[in-house]
């Protein structure tokens, strides 16, 4: 099986430029903890993770204690505070092995691009436990003792 028949092709992103403010919104709202970094060109740039927008704000947002320091940090684009060096998959690449570089390195995800570098989805441990747990469902059930 390959990549492209596991990934999730409906993928939220964001852009370099685009405010702390907006990313923790979409957190918020979303239960994902990566987001994909597009750059001008639409290429895959990296990834804004949840832990560096909680390391790039303050605890003190949104409660009496607020700051204006506090309220600043929001305005911090993407690229200031997402990673840049994120592996990538392509679509045919092989599904096991993908699931065995995401184990190793204890990714919960991982950008699919295209030759361009063009975002085409992500391929995360939930996409592959959904597959794997569909063809475990059509062995017989002995075959796992």
């Amino acid at each position: 099986m390959k990549v492209a028949q596991a990934m999730t092709t409906r993928v939220v992103h964001v852009y370099m430029d685009t405010a702390l403010k907006e990313i923790g919104d979409i957190f918020a709202q979303r239960p994902f903890f990566h987001l994909p970094v597009l750059d001008e060109d639409n290429r895959f740039a990296g990834f804004v993770s949840l832990v560096d927008y909680q390391a790039n704000t303050t605890p003190f947002l949104n409660t009496p204690a607020e700051r204006n320091v506090d309220r600043e940090l929001l305005k911090k684009p993407a690229h200031q505070v997402m990673t840049r060096q994120v592996p990538t998959l392509m679509p045919e690449q092989d599904l096991v092995s993908a699931a065995k570089l995401l184990l190793e390195n204890h990714y919960s995800c991982l950008p699919v691009v295209d030759g361009d570098g063009q975002l085409l989805g992500v391929l995360s441990w939930k996409d592959v436990m959904r597959i794997g747990i569909a063809q475990a469902e059509r062995l017989p059930a002995d075959s796992f003792l």
